[in-house]
């Protein structure tokens, strides 16, 4: 977003990278903002439906209305209220029958992992495809934005005081091609996805790891032996920062945390008690054939860091 795209960002991750204040922000404005805008917007809502009145049916005349008038409460308030539970009720039903799969942990080291947002956001994902480079900022703001605005604007667009659908060609039109759009891009996505085989191979593979996992028995993600070797970094300074270079530089993602060792790369734990200090930094500035085929970079380091990450490799015991 041209201007102040790059305060907005810097506002959201809360610093030029996504961490912890990234997590905190974004739970503060589900948990308070986005909330607390949706009250306002009820509370508008009811006001103005207050002080303007019920519209009442579209079938009704708006000018010379047959049906008597009725009073806020019981009433309006027990279709409310109705409605309200309804929706639920509905809510309560998708998430028990059609629970979201939360996944396996991201791993930043798999390159063969293929995103695909959920079903109501694969309509804007496959508008993206269609925007590159300079032309992206007409696509991702200035046609959302100016369809916005049309929404906003309606009301005082058309001033006709007629509701019923079939008396309102354009308007019900310009909706019915906005919806029927959304639709047509989430379909061409699905079938994008399952024209090519490469694709549809890593999808539906990344689809059973999903529900092998979400399958499996609850465990805390911090292991005792990761645990350990937390505290023990947190007793020592020079490993504490070790810990932080470590985490940094995304040795979490092969070695796991705490070095206690994934599938892609072994533990950690007991390197001090098999290697002394100068041949840990020996082989991480140069990693032997074995490290390199699977995967283990050569970081770029100065003396005190090096010194502060074998620091922590030969903590974890």
């Amino acid at each position: 977003m041209p201007l102040i795209g790059e305060s907005v960002k810097r506002l959201m991750r809360g610093g030029t990278d996504m961490g912890t204040l990234t997590i905190s922000r974004f739970f503060v404005a589900h948990v308070f903002l986005i909330p607390a805008c949706i009250f306002a917007l009820v509370a508008s809502h009811l006001f103005l439906f207050r002080k303007v009145g019920a519209a009442g049916p579209f079938t009704e005349d708006p000018l010379e209305p047959t049906q008597k008038a009725e009073f806020f409460y019981p009433r309006q308030i027990l279709m409310d209220l109705s409605l309200t539970a309804l929706l639920i009720i509905g809510l309560g039903c998708l998430a028990f029958f059609m629970p979201v799969q939360l996944g396996p942990p991201a791993n930043p080291a798999d390159a063969q992992y293929i995103p695909r947002p959920e079903w109501y956001y694969l309509p804007i994902f496959q508008w993206l495809k269609y925007w590159h480079g300079a032309a992206s900022v007409i696509g991702v703001l200035v046609i959302p934005t100016v369809l916005a605005l049309a929404v906003v604007a309606l009301p005082f667009l058309d001033r006709s005081v007629e509701r019923r659908p079939w008396k309102r060609p354009v308007a019900m039109s310009a909706y019915l091609f906005v919806m029927c759009a959304l639709i047509g891009l989430g379909l061409r996505s699905k079938d994008l996805d399952r024209r090519d085989p490469e694709i549809a191979q890593q999808l539906a593979k990344q689809k059973a790891e999903e529900v092998a996992y979400m399958s499996e028995p609850f465990e805390p993600e911090l292991s005792s032996a990761s645990l350990a070797a937390a505290n023990v970094a947190l007793a020592d300074p020079l490993a504490a920062k070790g810990k932080a270079i470590f985490e940094s530089h995304y040795c979490t993602a092969c070695h796991g945390e705490g070095g206690v060792g994934t599938a892609a790369a072994p533990a950690l734990i007991g390197t001090g008690a098999k290697f002394s200090t100068d041949q840990i930094t020996e082989l991480l500035r140069h990693p032997t054939a074995k490290m390199k085929a699977g995967g283990m970079p050569t970081p770029e380091l100065s003396p005190d860091e090096m010194n502060a990450l074998v620091a922590y490799v030969a903590s974890l015991k």
